[in-house]
C-alpha cells in the first residue's frame, strides 16, 4: 500500500495483494522505517460504524472504513472511494483510497506485476 500526504489530505493506493488481504483478513498494514526504532505504520481496517473514521496512535494511521463503503471497492469495477472527514479542524481531513494502476510509461526500478492493469493502457 502506499500513501501520499499532502496537508490536510491522505491518498492511499492499494494493490492487487492489499485488496486480497482487506477482504479476506479485514485490514491491510504497511510500514516504513523512518529510522531505527521509529517506524510509521499505516492501515485501512473494516469497521461495523456507519462512517468513516481514522485515529493516529503508537506512530500508526489506522482508518476505519465501513464495510458497506468497502463492499464496492472490493469489487473488481470499482476504481476507489473518497470521503471528508470532520475532525475539528476546518476543512476536515479529505480521504482517497483507490487501486494502484500500472504505469503507462514502463518504469524499471519498480515491480508493478502486483498492481492492476491501466483502463488506459494500449
Amino acid at each position: 500500500m502506499k500513501i501520499r500526504i499532502k496537508d490536510s489530505s491522505i491518498r492511499l493506493r492499494l494493490s492487487k495483494k492489499d485488496v486480497n488481504s482487506l477482504s479476506e483478513e479485514g485490514c491491510v498494514l504497511s510500514e516504513c522505517q523512518i529510522t531505527v526504532g521509529n517506524t510509521l505504520k499505516y492501515m485501512i481496517s473494516l469497521s461495523d460504524k456507519e462512517e468513516m473514521s481514522i485515529k493516529m496512535k503508537y506512530n500508526t494511521i489506522d482508518l476505519k472504513v465501513p464495510y458497506d463503503q468497502l463492499e464496492a471497492f472490493l469489487r473488481e469495477d470499482k476504481v476507489g472511494f473518497e470521503h471528508t472527514i470532520v475532525n475539528g479542524v476546518e476543512g476536515g481531513l479529505h480521504i482517497l483510497v483507490e487501486k494502484d494502476f500500472q504505469c503507462l510509461v514502463s518504469r524499471v526500478q519498480e515491480d508493478e506485476t502486483n498492481l492492476y492493469t491501466n483502463p488506459q493502457a494500449k
